[in-house]
Parts: structure tokens; C-alpha cells; sequence
């Protein structure tokens, strides 16, 4: 966990930064060599020599987080929440045929719409971009982004945020429109965390507008077929929801599946 706020000084950031760097040093076996350990810090220097006085602080958690993927390591990252972080007013997910917007706010965007472009960055580039900073294998920087795309550092990380402080959105409908909105970064409110979380429910918390089997549960809500799934066991009681949910879904809805265990579409 990196933790860092704009009260900060200079002085604080680096050390905080070179704190993550020597940590490394002592405690990751693929720096256990000369070699490795001045690549490393040849690579650390870089990275801790781009922090001023007019470093923003969204700019300084990504540093931290360019720090943490140089051993190759899955499942680890830093907290790019500043404090005072700006977020999206949606929720991204990622599904089998692409990534999908749900809006939190009074956003005017159909639920379920396939994102295909973010400012300038197409959607099939996504992918590539956030593996530079985001490392492990294509589910776990997927599943990462699904989290992380909404917020404003990861937004600037991909020269999203245009000049007016509002991200272009481009997206097609569920009815097969392509239209493009643009949406400005907000402080997350107490209603839009509700709404957030209300958008991913645990399996658990799941009301009972749900159907549920043992390990998932499934409904139709305003045209889209949602399909919550607890954990991957493709057991035949999941393959028969699967097909239930299927066979009572309109033809009309189009159906899309995520790649983890959280959300099917």
C-alpha cells in the first residue's frame, strides 16, 4: 500500500518511493544478483527523477505503481486512490466481446453499451496499454481494469482526460448505435459509492429478484440479462443456468459474458 497525499512535500514523495524501491531490493528473489539489482535501480532512478514540485498527485501514485510491476508480479499493485481521486460516473466491465459501461449518475448512456473508444485510445488497445503498468497475466490486468478504468489517474495515465476536463466516451448501444458522450471526473459521493457498490453486489447480498443455484444467480432487468457468478466450478448445475437463463432471454437482448467470476451479460 502506498499512501500519499498532496501535503506531501518533495522530500516525503521520494522517500516514500525509494522506500518501495529498497524494499524490493531486500525482499524479491528475482533481485538477487548485481546484474538484476542495478538494472533494477538504473530503472527506479528514472521513474523517482520525474517527481517536482509541480508533480500532481495522481501522477505521483502512478509512479508508485511503475515501481511495483518491474519483478513481473501478478496481483500487485498501488492504491492509485489519492484521497481526493476524481472517478467516472460508471461502471466498466469487462465482457467476452468487449467492455461494457453501466452508468452510476444522471449519465445518459444506455446500460449494457459497448465501450469502443476512451478519448483517443481504441478499446482493442486498452488491453496492451494497462499491461505496462499493471502486471500479470490477461485476466488479472482485465479484472484490473474493470476497477481501476473509472479512475482519474488511471484516465490520465491514458491521456484520456481531454483539455475541458471531461473524457469522450464512444460507445454502441444495445440496439446497435454509435454515439459518443462526454463525462467529467467527479469526487465520489456517498450516493455514487452506494450506487457503485449496488452495481457489483457480492453473490451474498444478492435480493430476491435474483434466481439463485448454489453458486450463482441470474435475472432480466431493463433489457439486459445479468448473471452473477460466485466461483469458477463448471459444475453441471452451472452449465444448466447457464442454458436456463439463455433459453428465457429475447433474442433481442444481446448477450455478453465477462471473463472472470463476477458479472455475465
Amino acid at each position: 500500500m502506498f499512501c500519499y497525499t498532496s501535503a506531501q512535500q518533495i522530500g516525503e514523495v521520494v522517500e516514500d518511493l525509494r522506500f518501495i524501491q529498497e524494499t524490493l531490493e531486500q525482499v524479491h528473489p528475482s533481485l538477487i544478483d548485481e546484474a538484476s539489482v542495478a538494472a533494477f535501480r538504473t530503472y527506479a532512478d528514472e521513474i523517482i527523477s520525474k517527481v517536482n514540485d509541480d508533480t500532481p498527485d495522481w501522477q505521483v501514485a502512478l509512479l508508485a505503481q511503475q515501481l511495483l510491476p518491474y519483478p513481473k508480479d501478478a496481483h500487485t499493485r498501488s492504491d492509485l486512490d489519492t484521497g481526493n481521486s476524481r472517478f467516472l460516473p460508471v461502471s466498466f466491465y469487462w465482457a467476452a466481446d468487449g467492455l461494457v459501461v453501466f452508468p452510476l449518475d444522471d449519465v445518459e448512456i444506455p446500460k449494457a453499451s459497448e465501450v469502443l473508444q476512451l478519448g483517443q485510445l481504441f478499446i482493442q488497445d486498452l488491453e496492451q496499454k494497462l499491461s505496462e503498468l499493471i502486471s500479470g497475466n490477461s485476466y488479472w490486468v482485465r479484472a484490473s481494469i474493470t476497477e481501476l478504468l473509472a479512475t482519474e489517474t488511471i484516465l490520465r495515465y491514458l491521456d484520456a482526460v481531454e483539455t475541458d476536463d471531461t473524457v469522450s466516451i464512444t460507445y454502441r448501444t444495445p440496439v446497435g448505435e454509435t454515439l459518443t458522450k462526454r463525462v467529467r471526473p467527479e469526487t465520489m459521493t456517498e450516493e455514487m459509492h452506494r450506487r457503485n457498490v449496488k452495481a457489483d453486489l457480492p453473490f451474498w447480498k444478492l435480493d430476491e429478484t435474483w434466481t439463485k443455484g448454489s453458486v450463482f444467480a441470474w435475472k432480466v432487468e431493463e433489457g439486459n440479462a445479468l448473471f452473477s457468478l460466485q466461483t469458477c466450478d463448471y459444475k453441471d448445475e452451472y452449465i444448466e443456468g447457464v442454458k436456463t437463463l439463455c433459453a428465457l432471454t429475447p433474442a433481442a437482448i444481446p448477450q455478453k459474458r465477462s471473463s472472470q467470476t463476477s458479472i455475465f451479460l
